[in-house]
């Protein structure tokens, strides 16, 4: 079953928004075995929403479309289904009450001209209720026993109406093949490098098993999609084959499904009961924002240090003043005298300290734009590492920051 998502709006169209809501859409309905095959965003403009529903109709059952349901002239979804259809406007009394104690409860007058056009869909349409807002989702079949499905553009509205009203009766509506994914996250290999590895494995899937390559900063998302009509067998074979990738890779699987370097990092610091501690330079607090992005954090990262400028370096990580100089602040001297600074001034198990030329400018014959040094370890042991990334400088800040992160992984599986 192939389904077309379409978004409205002109703010998606000049860049005002990014349209998130086609992505999440087509994820949720893979899971349910629908795939999709096209994407589309569409001005506010009654032609050009009407004519795309008759080119999307034509090529798919069923057309989910989001945005273009609030009370102002610009929101002329509901519109451009009446007239496609060819049937007119009426108000919905269960909406039209339902707005009315809302705006009467948030003390608004519920006596207005743009409750009445929120209140109003086209004929015929099942009403979706929409329990995070109050626009309305709206189900409509066609005369062609086609489905057009309307739900507001406000992304948390749109998940709950999805999730709550919408895919259950997709499910019920057209029964599809089963489609099973598990997802490897990688991370310490490019991704042309990983691919040789795996050509053999690759080339020996079944035709029912695809392999996806989703390549981020400095890690990849190896995806195992299978699909057929027998959930036991398809569970197995995915159990297999990714049994499989982890021998092949070994610890270059850091994860699996929505595991991150930070939510790995954490958990291997929890099991260990170690405490982290971050030193960062050009990352700027990158790292210590990425770490703390994970629920529970508090158990196991102590705080960082943000030393950008040298005195800070001095002052805050005792770094010598004599090596900075004679070796400069982007060097494997000074990472490691950050490091060992950053143990004592914490009292921290484990720390991380990065110093680098984030660029555009800084840079030098000997260190362009893009060398990153990295110490890791404890107070008895430490690591350090060349980093060496590209001329863009939030692309080097983050890309400094999550190999840092799976450079301490690796130290914390040894």
């Amino acid at each position: 079953m192939k389904v077309h998502v379409l978004t409205i709006g002109d703010e998606i169209l000049i860049g005002q928004i990014i349209d998130t809501n086609s992505s999440w859409i087509a994820q949720r309905l893979n899971l349910i075995g629908m795939k999709v095959s096209q994407m589309k965003s569409i001005s506010d403009e009654l032609m050009d929403i009407k004519s795309q529903l008759q080119l999307s109709l034509n090529e798919v059952d069923v057309v989910i479309i989001t945005g273009g349901l609030g009370p102002t002239k610009d929101d002329i979804t509901k519109k451009a289904l009446a007239e496609f259809l060819h049937v007119p406007l009426v108000l919905h009394e269960e909406t039209h009450q339902f707005l009315i104690r809302f705006f009467t409860k948030i003390g608004r007058d519920p006596n207005t001209m743009d409750l009445i056009q929120q209140a109003q869909v086209p004929e015929n349409t099942l009403v979706l209720p929409n329990k995070m807002g109050t626009a309305p989702g709206m189900w409509l079949n066609t005369v062609q026993g086609k489905v057009i499905v309307s739900l507001p553009g406000v992304p948390y509205e749109m998940e709950y109406l999805m999730e709550n009203e919408v895919i259950p009766k997709l499910q019920a509506t057209f029964p599809s093949e089963i489609i099973i994914h598990k997802t490897l996250l990688i991370a310490g290999i490019p991704e042309t490098t990983l691919s040789q590895r795996l050509e053999t494995f690759e080339n020996e899937l079944p035709h029912f098993i695809k392999l996806a390559y989703l390549p981020a900063l400095s890690q990849i998302r190896l995806r195992l999609s299978c699909s057929g009509d027998n959930k036991q067998l398809l569970e197995e074979l995915i159990i297999e084959k990714t049994n499989q990738l982890h021998s092949l890779l070994g610890p270059l699987v850091a994860g699996e499904d929505e595991d991150t370097l930070p939510v790995v990092v954490g958990r291997l610091l929890m099991k260990n009961n170690y405490q982290l501690a971050c030193a960062e330079s050009c990352t700027g607090g990158y790292l210590s924002h990425l770490i703390t992005l994970v629920p529970g954090s508090s158990h196991y990262f102590k705080g960082a240090i943000i030393s950008y400028a040298n005195e800070m370096k001095e002052k805050s990580l005792g770094v010598n003043p004599v090596t900075i100089k004679k070796y400069g602040a982007v060097s494997e001297e000074t990472v490691i005298e950050m490091l060992h600074g950053l143990l004592s001034h914490t009292g921290a198990d484990i720390g991380v300290s990065i110093s680098g030329i984030a660029g555009p400018d800084g840079g030098t014959v000997e260190k362009p734009v893009g060398t990153i040094w990295v110490a890791l370890g404890s107070k008895e042991k430490h690591q350090t590492f060349l980093v060496k990334a590209g001329k863009n400088r939030e692309k080097n800040i983050q890309y400094a920051a999550y190999v840092s992160l799976n450079y301490l992984r690796l130290f914390l599986l040894n």
